[in-house]
């Protein structure tokens, strides 16, 4: 059975977002542009995600896609 924590409604998520990273965040379709997912991970790991490059204002399609592509970490050279 999997565990409780993974059956969060909407508004708990769309709080939980407005908490830590997007005051002015409203619905979860906002997610499609990608700044969301680029905060998280930046908070998660620092400086994984170069913010400068991400687009705040993403309103295309085109836009997203970039924000995806810079929110995905290059791997570390060890």
């Amino acid at each position: 059975m999997m565990h409780e924590g993974y059956f969060v409604g909407r508004k708990e998520l769309i709080n939980w977002i407005r908490q830590y990273f997007d005051p002015g965040f409203s619905k979860i379709e906002d997610l499609a542009s990608g700044v969301v997912y680029c905060q998280i991970i930046d908070n998660v790991y620092p400086g994984a995600v170069a913010m400068s490059k991400v687009k705040m204002g993403a309103k295309t399609e085109v836009d997203f896609i970039h924000n995806f592509k810079v929110c995905t970490p290059t791997p570390c050279s060890v």
